[in-house]
C-alpha cells in the first residue's frame, strides 16, 4: 500500500530532505496564460519552532518574545508539525543555512525567466515574509518529499 503524502511527511519529521513544490501563480486581471512556479529545496521536515536554536537564542537575548504566541491562523492537526486551515493541510518545514533552492517558472508549460512573467503576475507572488525560521506549505503544492 502506498503512503499518503501526510504519512510520508510525518515519517520524515526532524530529517533533512528534498522538497519539491509546484504552485500556480496568481495573475493580473485580463491575463489568460497559466504561470507555474516550481521550487526544489533542501529543508528539514516537521519542525518544532520552539526547539530551533535561533529561536531559543532570540528568546534568551530578548529579540523574540519569551513565549510562543501560538498560530496566527489555522489549528494544529498534528502538533507541532501539521496545521489544518479551511479544510487543507499545511506542512511545517525549516530552512537550512546554505541549503540549495532551485526555482523555475513556466508560462503555459514552457520554461521562462522570472523577468518575463513578473509584469503578468501579482506583486504579492514574489514577496517573501522576510527572515523566517519555519514556513508552511500547503499539501496541495507539495509534489515530493525525499
Amino acid at each position: 500500500m502506498e503512503k499518503t503524502l501526510l504519512e510520508t511527511f510525518l515519517s520524515k519529521k526532524g530529517q533533512i530532505c528534498s522538497l519539491d513544490m509546484e504552485k500556480k501563480i496568481k495573475t493580473r486581471k485580463g491575463f489568460t496564460g497559466v504561470i507555474t512556479k516550481r521550487t526544489k529545496m533542501t529543508v528539514r521536515a516537521g519542525v518544532s519552532y520552539d526547539n530551533i536554536a535561533a529561536v531559543k537564542e532570540g528568546r534568551e537575548t530578548g529579540e523574540l518574545p519569551a513565549e510562543n504566541a501560538g498560530l496566527p491562523w489555522g489549528k494544529w492537526k498534528v502538533f507541532p508539525y501539521v496545521i489544518e486551515h479551511n479544510g487543507k493541510n499545511y506542512f511545517r518545514f525549516s530552512k537550512l543555512n546554505g541549503g540549495q533552492i532551485e526555482t523555475q517558472y513556466l508560462l503555459d508549460g514552457k520554461e521562462v525567466k522570472k523577468s518575463e512573467i513578473e509584469s503578468f503576475a501579482l506583486a504579492s507572488e514574489f514577496k517573501t515574509s522576510g527572515d523566517f525560521e519555519v514556513f508552511s506549505v500547503s499539501e496541495e503544492n507539495v509534489k515530493a518529499i525525499r
